[in-house]
């Protein structure tokens, strides 16, 4: 119903739906004091079809406490899925259809746990398709008859409910706009159509964030007018060199463990070959031994 106006015309489709499905007629109708309500041509079709019209007092909704709970109800578990895959407010009306699609199929504490789905239509299952996630990203399948082998298969959408009178899932494609019926869809329940886009309260509350300045821990300090007798430091430099190619080192620095120092005694070669074939404690003995010659 996009406007109040169409009450009327609902109400008598309703009211032929019931008749016509359960064998059953409305009786009486409760509500509040609504103009649409009391209108000319909504009394007169109450009296020809013999109901009577309850009108609760002037703002008293306690008196209408049913409808009040269930809409509250209704308004919750809506809410409830538009927030939890970030769903913008446009999309309220489909995602108060699919509150009331998931409530009917729930168990309820005033039925003693029994589903009102299934006290209304006992031989139909309870899901006519598997349940998925409210706003999650899907791929409907595209049935147009002039794609190309290399055309694209499928369309991005927006998961957003149950069709009431088809078997399948009603999705959005905003490429498209228009929502699309299918039941040949791919979905990303974990992943939300609008977790790439920004929020739409971000910018109204982009005033409000707390914006925090990273400065330095040290403290810089304006520069004294007067003249300092301590002498300044100059900074410390780092000087890097590249490292020498292979084979053009320099001769390692004389050491008292040197073999360069012992060649006076064997020659450098013999010294060299010594220290391979001796143990690290061997070559340490036999080098004291030969400063204490020297």
């Amino acid at each position: 119903m996009k406007n109040q106006s169409e009450l009327f015309s609902i109400f008598c489709a309703f009211c032929s739906e019931i008749k016509n499905q359960f064998d059953l007629s409305i009786r009486t109708l409760r509500s509040d004091n609504a103009k649409e309500y009391t209108s000319t041509l909504f009394q007169s079709y109450m009296i020809q079809n013999g109901m009577l019209h309850e009108t609760s007092c002037v703002d008293t909704p306690s008196q209408n406490g049913v409808a009040e709970r269930k809409n509250s109800h209704i308004l919750e578990t809506a809410r409830a899925l538009l927030s939890q895959m970030n769903v913008p407010k446009p999309y309220w009306a489909d995602a108060v259809s699919t509150a009331c699609f998931l409530i009917n199929r729930m168990p309820s504490s005033v039925l003693n746990g029994r589903f009102p789905y299934k006290i209304l239509f006992p031989d139909k299952p309870l899901y006519p398709v598997e349940p998925k996630i409210f706003g999650s990203t899907c791929f409907v399948r595209d049935v147009h008859q002039n794609l190309s082998k290399l055309d694209p298969k499928s369309v991005k959408c927006i998961f957003l409910g149950y069709p009431r009178l088809q078997k399948g899932y009603r999705c959005y494609c905003p490429s498209l706009n228009k929502y699309l019926v299918s039941i040949d869809v791919t979905f990303m329940e974990d992943t939300s159509y609008f977790s790439s886009l920004p929020s739409a309260n971000f910018e109204e509350d982009a005033d409000n964030l707390l914006v925090y300045s990273i400065t330095s821990s040290k403290h810089i300090s304006e520069p004294d007018p007067k003249p300092s007798s301590t002498p300044i430091e100059p900074p410390v430099i780092h000087v890097y060199s590249r490292r020498p190619p292979p084979g053009s080192c320099p001769p390692p620095v004389p050491s008292s463990l040197d073999p360069i120092q012992m060649g006076q005694f064997l020659g450098l070669k013999s010294v060299l070959l010594l220290r391979d074939m001796l143990k690290p404690t061997e070559w340490t003995i036999l080098t004291l031994f030969l400063l204490l010659l020297n």
